[in-house]
């Protein structure tokens, strides 16, 4: 059985070594780019439409549910940075 894992082992490190796992997602980053037809820089000033198009950084009131739209951002980021 050690024999096994060490094998398993060797392996692991051969697939998921830097010098083999880097390679593998810039691959896959250029395929996908291509296969998409470079969605990320076609539609960008959508994206930046979609998140900070409804920002009120006036001092909007805040709608039905309480926050102001800048406020749910701000929150929502400030929990991922921690």
């Amino acid at each position: 059985m050690d024999k096994l894992t060490e094998i398993v082992s060797d392996i692991n490190s051969i697939l998921w070594g830097p010098w083999c796992l880097i390679p593998i997602l810039v691959g896959t980053g250029i395929f996908f780019t291509f296969k998409l037809r470079f969605i990320q820089i076609r539609q960008f000033g959508k994206a930046v439409k979609q998140v900070f198009g409804n920002l009120s950084f006036n001092g909007e009131k805040a709608g039905s549910h309480g926050m102001t739209s800048f406020q749910s951002l701000a929150t929502a980021i400030a929990a991922q940075v921690g």
